[in-house]
């Protein structure tokens, strides 16, 4: 597992990739994506698949939103270069199956939890595939903390400076640290601790 840190010199230029698809745009999801925008990442390039449109106060409409994927035109998933898979555990491989048609397989950035890189494997019918994995997500939620990024060993050197880049824009709530995939448990595990540490700090509302 080989990421950079935040403030490297080796850095993607995100007006130069290709696009973005958002595979699951909930409460997590919708949290990135809103940081992408507020970073300056062009709305044109994003696109949402999931069965419901994004809840309203997540203020996504300008977005083009997808029930399924086999709305996305073909063209439009041809230029896709990173998949930010933000799915349950439970529906990842059958949200991953209508991949397995592709020539060309995106980058998948992935926050889904507990499951390993043989699992997208798995889903996508055994072909190999580029993963980058992303634990916690706390720390994209509340801006604070410290997530581990750890990619897999089909994922090129472009492939982890653009999942590397794309969290830099949540306001660098994510720092790249090299872990191996076994780690990224205990980095979950250990930021829990810090929140609830910070959280006991926060001040109590009164009622009435």
């Amino acid at each position: 597992c080989v990421m950079n840190r935040c403030g490297d010199k080796n850095e993607v230029n995100l007006d130069d990739v290709g696009g973005v698809l958002v595979l699951g745009c909930g409460k997590m999801g919708g949290a990135l994506v809103q940081g992408w925008l507020r970073g300056g990442l062009d709305p044109g390039r994003v696109a949402i698949v999931q069965p419901r449109p994004p809840r309203a106060d997540l203020c996504l409409g300008i977005l083009r939103h997808y029930t399924s994927l086999a709305e996305v035109p073909c063209k439009a998933l041809a230029r896709v270069s990173v998949v930010l898979v933000a799915v349950l555990p439970e529906v990842l491989e059958e949200a991953l199956r209508p991949f397995r048609k592709l020539r060309r397989l995106p980058c998948f950035l992935t926050v889904v939890t507990g499951k390993m890189f043989s699992a997208y494997e798995k889903s996508l019918g055994g072909r190999p595939c580029s993963v980058v994995r992303c634990m916690p997500q706390v720390p994209c939620a509340i801006r604070l903390g410290v997530s581990g990024l750890c990619a897999n060993s089909h994922a090129s050197a472009t492939d982890k400076l653009l999942a590397a880049s794309l969290m830099e824009l949540r306001k660098r709530a994510c720092e790249q640290v090299n872990k191996p995939e076994c780690r990224l448990e205990a980095i979950k595990l250990e930021t829990r601790a810090f929140r609830s540490e910070l959280l006991s700090f926060a001040p109590t509302r009164q009622v009435g």
